[in-house]
Order: structure tokens, then C-alpha cells, then sequence
């Protein structure tokens, strides 16, 4: 199906193929899953979106949803498990390097949640949950210097600028 695609992009035809079928099976090459019968929201999961996910999602943050409780957590299982899975959350574009501010998942923690999730998500004893996580107004990653203009500047719609 691509070659045909291919070819007639190439000579200038109409592309008539408008899906392809993925070939193979998806393999998830995760950690080994932590070593106990019951993996919980409460003792297991809630620590990691708490070190990893609720930074954003919360209310008034950046993230369109909250992860916060349990409930919020289960309701968006699917889209958790997809995430982690593709490794598109947390995001960090950066490749190489160690960073102190990586919020990225390692194996072990990736393993943790695909094990919760396969387990169906069970909640665990709420006296497992870790303490709820405490959130500063100030900023998450303080700068060396913050350099403010002398005046307003707009920046336009469409525009080449000069440095400011």
C-alpha cells in the first residue's frame, strides 16, 4: 500500500490510498511490576502522579484535567495508561543529559501504574495514601535573574523582531 502511494506521489497522480493498517503488535517493555499481590491507587499510584503529574494536574493549572483523587485518576485510566505507554507524559523533549527538574517516569514507575492498570485499578485503604501533596503560588523553577523591560512592549501577530 505505501509503494503505491510513493509512486504516484511521485509521478503526480492523485494518492487514491487514504489508510494503511499498521503492521505488528504493540510490546510493552516495561520494568518488572513490584513484587506484591496487590498493587493500589492508594499505596502505589498516588505516590507517582503525586511526584509526577499533579504539578499540573490540578485545578487552575496547565493540564485540562485533574489528578488529584482517585476518582480522577480511574476516570481517565485509558488515557493514563496511553500516555505512559508512548512515554508522551510527563513531557520532557530533552534527550540525553540529567536534568534535577526531569519529571519523566523511570521503569520501575512505569511498571507500577501498567500493573495498576491491569489490575483494574483497584483503590487500596485510604490510610495508604500518602500526605496530599502542598503546591507554592511562586514559581516551580526559580531563574537565576528576572530582567524586566523598561517599558510595554506588544509583540505582533506576524512579525520578524528585533531582540528586546
Amino acid at each position: 500500500m505505501r509503494y503505491r502511494a510513493e509512486c504516484a506521489a511521485l509521478e503526480s497522480r492523485p494518492i487514491t490510498v487514504t489508510k494503511t493498517e499498521p503492521v505488528g503488535c504493540y510490546l510493552d517493555l516495561a520494568a518488572e511490576p513490584p513484587r506484591s499481590d496487590a498493587v493500589t491507587y492508594s499505596k502505589h499510584a498516588a505516590p507517582i502522579f503525586d511526584v509526577h503529574c499533579v504539578g499540573c494536574h490540578r485545578p487552575g493549572e496547565a493540564a485540562s484535567f485533574s489528578l488529584l483523587t482517585y476518582e480522577d485518576a480511574l476516570a481517565w485510566r485509558e488515557t493514563i495508561r496511553e500516555v505512559v505507554a508512548n512515554r508522551r507524559m510527563p513531557p520532557w523533549g530533552v534527550v540525553g543529559g540529567h536534568f534535577a527538574n526531569d519529571p519523566s517516569l523511570n521503569d520501575r514507575e512505569r511498571a507500577t501504574l501498567f500493573a495498576w492498570l491491569n489490575a483494574d485499578c483497584p483503590s487500596g485503604d485510604d490510610a495508604d495514601l500518602p500526605t496530599p501533596p502542598r503546591f507554592s503560588s511562586d514559581w516551580s523553577i526559580l531563574p537565576d535573574r528576572v530582567l524586566i523591560l523598561p517599558s510595554e512592549f506588544i509583540v505582533p501577530r506576524a512579525s520578524v523582531l528585533d531582540y528586546q
